[in-house]
């Protein structure tokens, strides 16, 4: 039987198999306020904390 080590389910779940951070994550900061970094930056935070903590809540 092959079991799978769960903390590598977890980063996978988060960082590999998640369209919306591989696909759109970069491109509300990118595109809508780009012209300020630290806005920008704070954004790119924010989505990854809301992708990471919704990858957390709907892991099987």
């Amino acid at each position: 039987m092959n079991t799978t080590n769960p903390l590598i389910l977890l980063i996978a779940t988060i960082f590999t198999h998640n369209i919306a951070l591989v696909y759109i994550l970069g491109m509300c900061p990118f595109i809508v306020i780009s012209k300020n970094f630290k806005t920008a930056l704070g954004m790119g935070a924010a989505i990854i904390f809301v992708v990471t903590l919704t990858a957390i809540i709907n892991w099987p």
